[in-house]
């Protein structure tokens, strides 16, 4: 990785638009678009909004009253329980968050384009605020009610440090840059991923140089090391695993082979839906020459994190891309450069005015393809996009279903014991507060084994959860594919369960 900093042969002037006058257009943008999703709420962000009343109602972090299984994100359940204790509404506390910590995303990207572009002068504009904020995966997923935006900022705020640490060679920034390292790790269970990256592009640095300043690396390692052993120690201490069990049964779910195909296919779904250009012009910074020091360290993140973590662990089930929303802000901070460099490359044959409208021209290429800006991005799913068909509406989520009028229904019918079992341990289980079990295995450990056994057929690992939810009586279930005609063949429930009156039109079934 280069350490030199050299003056671009021709520089793009930006009279035309100031820096503050950009990231304010991208501001405004980005608040219109986490407005015209606000209705959206993701089944899983139910999960952790039932940790967070169960942690401030003196329960411990627990799903089930009694029943310690972690399959939630840490940081993002204090920040909320910290609320909740305020007594605002988790819910809507979630979203504003996700949209505030999306907005400081898009100010703390400004300013690492700075930080790669401190011997440029003046610094290229940030194009890739722009092409950001109006982004579809970017605007869903910061009011979705998830961790995704807080995770997103503290990723550009690590990257921002470690690229200034390796800049300056300055221990501080080494020390911060490993206590974000280490943070990264209490949000996502991929954080310590970005540790490794980090770790080994300042150990390419060092080969290079041929020096090895222990100081240096004490301070990448030391802060991160102290949380993140002491994070598995409370887990095992707490849970008795070092694994949570939502990534035990992701992992858990397919070969090898199938997560990395499947993980491919989200990375060419993605770039097809949101232009090749996403890839293209960070590409093309590769072939120029005496690149800062900043965009090396950049690109190898990003080209790690998509290979590493998106496609080795299989992509993810939910809309718009969810996994790769978190390496967004790097992915169009290249972008936006990849664009400077090419119209610079070619200043010396064109006029000033013709600079401005091919870059505008390039711009536009990427925006106005960008489904965010279209507003189909609405019905667009990655899952229904694999298999040609035309996607579901995500304007409205869990709200506009069932699951939420059925579990607050459950609230004010139900006996608090009564056992439920869910497909998706989300909307249901937080509205009514019963005790529950999870299909997926999720929430219950017991279903997580069987589905794991990967030398056993699908179909006999499914038709024994069938059985085994049945056997645990539960006073409701629901009944939906891939156990539902199985639980269905169960002579125990064919003889004891009906639909619930009045909820007929939907796959709730009671036991009388």
């Amino acid at each position: 990785m280069s350490t030199e900093w050299p003056r671009p042969k021709a520089q793009l002037k930006v009279s035309f638009i100031s820096r503050h006058g950009l990231l304010l257009l991208s501001l405004l943008l980005a608040c219109g678009f986490q407005a015209f999703y606000w209705a959206y709420t993701v089944e899983d962000a139910y999960v952790l909004y039932r940790y967070v009343d169960h942690f401030i109602q003196g329960h411990g972090l627990v799903f089930n009253i009694g029943e310690r299984v972690e399959s939630f994100y840490l940081l993002w359940v204090l920040v909320l329980s910290g609320f909740a204790k305020l007594n605002f509404d988790v819910l809507l506390a979630s979203k504003i968050l996700g949209g505030v910590f999306a907005l400081l995303t898009l100010i703390a990207l400004d300013r690492l384009n700075r930080v790669i572009s401190a011997r440029e002068e003046p610094p290229p504009p940030c194009w890739g605020v722009l092409l950001l904020s109006c982004n579809a995966s970017f605007a869903l997923w910061s009011i979705a009610g998830l961790e995704t935006a807080f995770n997103s900022f503290v990723i550009v705020i690590t990257v921002t440090l470690f690229v200034k640490a390796c800049q300056t060679r300055k221990s501080l920034y080494f020390l911060m840059s490993s206590f974000c390292l280490g943070l990264l790790t209490l949000i996502r269970p991929e954080g310590f991923i970005f540790w490794g990256m980090a770790f080994l592009s300042y150990g390419w640095i060092c080969l290079r140089e041929r020096t090895w300043p222990i100081q240096k690396i004490s301070c990448l390692t030391i802060p991160f090391l102290i949380i993140f052993l002491g994070y598995l120690l409370w887990r095992f201490a707490y849970y008795g695993t070092l694994v949570p069990n939502s990534v035990l049964l992701k992992v858990g779910l397919g070969t090898s082979v199938q997560h990395i195909r499947q993980g491919l296919l989200d990375l060419y779904f993605f770039s097809k839906h949101y232009t090749i250009g996403v890839f293209l012009f960070p590409v093309l910074l590769l072939f120029t020459k005496q690149r800062p020091l900043g965009v090396n360290l950049i690109l190898f993140f990003c080209a790690l994190y998509l290979f590493a973590f998106v496609a080795g662990l299989g992509g993810d089930w939910m809309p718009l891309y969810r996994f790769m929303v978190p390496i967004l802000p790097l992915l169009f901070l290249l972008a936006g450069r990849g664009i400077h460099t090419l119209v610079t490359l070619l200043s010396d044959s064109i006029t000033d005015g013709g600079r401005k409208v091919l870059t505008a021209l390039l711009l536009s290429s990427l925006l106005v393809m960008n489904p965010a800006l279209a507003f189909f991005s609405k019905y667009l799913n990655n899952q229904q996009a694999r298999l040609n068909e035309p996607g579901v509406q995500l304007v409205g989520g869990t709200a506009g279903t069932y699951l939420e009028s059925f579990g607050r229904y459950l609230k004010e019918t139900a006996d608090p014991g009564d056992l439920l079992a869910v497909d998706g341990a989300g909307a249901m289980p937080y509205y009514s507060g019963l005790p529950t079990v999870d299909l997926w295995g999720f929430m219950t450990p017991a279903i997580t084994k069987i589905i794991i056994q990967k030398n056993r057929p699908l179909q006999e690992r499914l038709r024994e959860i069938a059985d085994y939810v049945v056997s645990l009586r539960p006073k409701y279930i629901q009944v939906v594919e891939p156990t539902g005609e199985l639980i269905k063949k169960n002579p125990y429930f064919q003889k004891n369960y009906k639909p619930v009156p009045g909820w007929e039109h939907t796959p709730m079934f009671q036991r009388q």
